[in-house]
């Protein structure tokens, strides 16, 4: 077995195709494939989270896209993207395969004492960390 070498400087760049069905779909849309586990990541790592919130628990970033059209947050929240913190004073946490929903409070809005509800559709979450666990996940909101 030989093994060659490429000479960078005059090498062509490879040239790529898509493989598609018979209706025109791209049969390796790597993309989606990857922002689809990449969501089951943040699914996962929420879903382990309780109900309510408690002193123990890990902080958790979530940068959501405001300007998503499903996304649900209170109306002092302006600009189109915004860092949510989940700590231990969140409640009402609900988890499924599109989103999730969770009551937060936000000082800043002058809302209820008892927190806003805030609705993020999984396909809207730009990040998730947890600064405790060296932990980051970039995704790529997509817009329905």
């Amino acid at each position: 077995m030989s093994v060659s070498s490429i000479d960078q400087h005059n090498a062509e760049a490879p040239t790529f195709r898509t493989l598609v069905d018979e209706d025109g779909q791209d049969l390796f849309p790597f993309s989606a494939i990857m922002s689809k586990h990449m969501i089951a990541v943040a699914r996962d790592v929420m879903s382990r989270m309780p109900v309510e919130g408690a002193p123990e628990l890990p902080e958790i970033f979530l940068e959501v896209r405001t300007d998503h059209p499903r996304t649900v947050v209170p109306s002092c929240i302006t600009g189109p993207q915004v860092v949510l913190l989940v700590n231990a004073t969140y409640s009402d946490l609900w988890v499924d395969e599109e989103g999730m929903s969770i009551r937060l409070l936000f000082d800043a809005c002058g809302g209820s004492s008892d927190g806003d509800i805030v609705y993020i559709p999984w396909t809207a979450l730009a990040s998730i960390s947890c600064p405790d666990h060296e932990f980051r996940l970039e995704l790529v909101p997509q817009y329905d």
